[in-house]
Formats: C-alpha cells, structure tokens, sequence
C-alpha cells in the first residue's frame, strides 16, 4: 500500500549562491527579557560558513545582544550565533539530505534547549541568550547590519551572505517557550 501527505509540503529550496527569503516585520520584539522559541525543519548537503535562519548575526553585528542566526560553522558544526558567542550543537549529523527538525526554547531565569529531530541536544544558561530583535528575518542566509567609521560617524550597512544549499520548511516562531513534549510532536 502507499500514503502521502495532503497537502504536499511547500519547501523552499536554496541554491547556497544568491538565494534567500527575507521576511519583512514592522518588528520582532523579543529582547533579553523575553521568553520564546523557534523551530523550523530543515535538509542540506555537506557545507560550510552558511546560516539557514537569521535575525542578524548574533556574533559581531551591530547590537548583537538582540540578534541571532543558526546555521553552520568553518567545520560544518551546526552552531546557535548570539549574544556575540557561537554555540556549537554536539552530536548533530545533520547535513546528509534529510528531513530534520530544529528547535530553539528559551526560558528566562532558566534554560535554553536546543532540539535536534525532538532530542534535547543543547543546553544553556538563557543568560548568555540574546533576543530577537529586528526588522526582518532571512531564510537561507545570514542577513544582518554592519558599521563602517568613516570620518567619524557610523555608516550603517545591511549585508547578506552566508547563504545555505538545501531547503527549509514550517518555519515557527513563539513568543514562549516549547517543552519538549510540544517539540516532539512538530
């Protein structure tokens, strides 16, 4: 016998060169103080330096405190960028072409998880968690505002780079945190 899925999934898939989707907001207004989380599935081959989900750089960008991206490092590792660390996600195989699940659920004065297909596979202090604030979110690259000094004043300019080969889908934001019930059902 066969099944499928009704109705069929509506992945948007990235070349890794020039393609990303930038989702304009009026603004995403969790700050440091803010619960929330965000989840998304996501498949890819083999890379390096590309980010998948992005609310500026959460490393080195203007304001970083209230940015951050996911996506992959120099060695592949998949990383959680904010607050101006980088968090490597350990025991995550995860570019191989198939379907999986990410989840990121911060609790304020708590933790912050990070799940891998529903399995906890990070675990941090939410004080070293930054928020997610901006105008915009990218899918499929790393978009994010960099200062040049010239003369004396800060140029603001927005880039984009980093951009991801393979596809996203459901992607979710909460303005709470998941359990990890919840995210095993997603």
């Amino acid at each position: 016998s066969s099944w499928f899925v009704e109705p069929n999934g509506k992945a948007t898939v990235y070349n890794g060169k020039n393609q990303s989707t930038c989702i304009k907001l009026d603004s995403i207004p969790f700050t440091v103080k803010d619960n929330f989380s965000f989840e998304f599935w996501f498949k890819g081959k083999s890379q390096t330096n590309a980010t998948m989900f992005s609310c500026g750089r959460g490393d080195r960008d203007v304001n970083a405190a209230e940015k951050l991206s996911v996506g992959f490092n120099s060695n592949g590792e998949l990383c959680l960028n904010t607050n101006n660390n980088s968090f490597v996600v350990p025991n995550a195989t995860v570019l191989d072409t198939l379907w999986h699940h990410f989840a990121v659920s911060v609790l304020r004065n708590s933790y912050t998880n990070v799940y891998i297909d529903g399995l906890q596979k990070l675990q941090l202090s939410s004080s070293k968690i930054g928020g997610m604030a901006s105008d915009s979110i990218a899918l499929g690259s790393c978009r994010y505002t960099d200062s040049v000094l010239v003369s004396g004043k800060y140029n603001y300019i927005k880039k984009q780079e980093q951009y991801f080969n393979g596809a996203l889908d459901e992607i979710r934001i909460w303005n709470a945190p998941l359990d990890e019930a919840i995210v095993r059902t997603d």
